[in-house]
């Protein structure tokens, strides 16, 4: 199990690519853009993938890893709120095991994770 990458990275990567652009990512995510460009570079170094370059005019061409990247980063956001959802009220240590798996079979999309 990798244990580096962190919601924080699926999060900002999803936003750059989304978004055309850092800078346009750090916007929406009310981040700095520096900030965002540097998770975006170790995490592409880290793990030797390649999800964005940039042609001659600085535009973002997002690869064909870029492009998988948010489907499964929503994917994982949605999980987590699920399990996150599916504690009752007033006892946080605790997954309630029965709404679990109405929560799964739902079909609850969301494009914007709600809390890291």
């Amino acid at each position: 199990m990798n244990e580096w990458a962190e919601f924080r990275h699926f999060l900002y990567l999803s936003a750059i690519i989304e978004h055309g652009g850092v800078r346009a990512a750090a916007e929406v995510l009310h981040a700095s853009a520096p900030n965002l460009s540097i998770q975006a570079t170790e995490f592409q170094e880290y793990f030797d993938v390649l999800l964005y370059e940039r042609d001659p005019d600085n535009r973002l061409l997002v690869t064909e890893a870029g492009a998988a990247l948010p489907p499964m980063a929503h994917g994982l956001f949605r999980a987590r709120d699920e399990v996150l959802d599916a504690r009752p009220e007033g006892d946080p240590q605790r997954i309630d095991s029965n709404l679990a798996p109405r929560l799964r079979n739902s079909g609850r999309r969301g494009s914007v994770p709600r809390r890291l």
